[in-house]
């Protein structure tokens, strides 16, 4: 990222659960709905931000969103749903993918599996900037639920909770 003060907000908001209302409404796509945005046209979309855009993903089936600080690129590719975010200059802010365990990497799936053993892996969530990739895998067992955040070969649980599954 050209900004670090950016940089730093995002990690920030992701790293420190009390911040994680922040991150959520900031990243989740359901909030486009809900308020019943309409995606924008290509046209709509700031060039920097759409070239950006074509250079590094280019899925051609994405679909545009403005957003108050900027705007989204929102899209699924391979199975994967991919959020791409860009500031109001267009310039690329982070990216959000979701996927299932059998789309993560082996070694990311042996660092979680060794240290809880007995875990299932449900979903995972990676965000990516310029310079950083920063991991939040959802596990369960028989009674616990957690969220494990994974940046470097630093892993922390930001999330346990009691698993009331019957």
């Amino acid at each position: 990222m050209k900004n670090p003060a950016i940089c730093l907000f995002i990690l920030v908001i992701f790293l420190f659960p009390r911040n994680r209302a922040i991150a959520n409404s900031f990243t989740d796509t359901s909030l486009l709905a809900e308020k019943n945005r309409s995606h924008l046209r290509l046209n709509e979309v700031n060039i920097h931000a759409a070239r950006h855009f074509e250079e590094e993903f280019h899925p051609g089936s994405e679909k545009w969103y403005k957003l108050d600080v900027g705007s989204v690129a929102v899209f699924t590719s391979n199975e994967i749903q991919n959020r791409v975010y860009y500031d109001a200059d267009g310039r690329f802010q982070f990216a959000v993918k979701n996927y299932e365990e059998k789309l993560m990497s082996e070694e990311l799936k042996k660092l979680i599996k060794r240290r809880f053993l007995g875990y299932t892996i449900q979903l995972v969530t990676e965000i990516m900037t310029d310079d950083q990739t920063i991991y939040k895998v959802h596990i369960k067992d028989r009674h616990t639920i957690k969220t494990v955040q994974v940046w470097g070969d630093q892993l922390k649980v930001t999330e346990d909770y009691v698993n009331a599954e019957l």
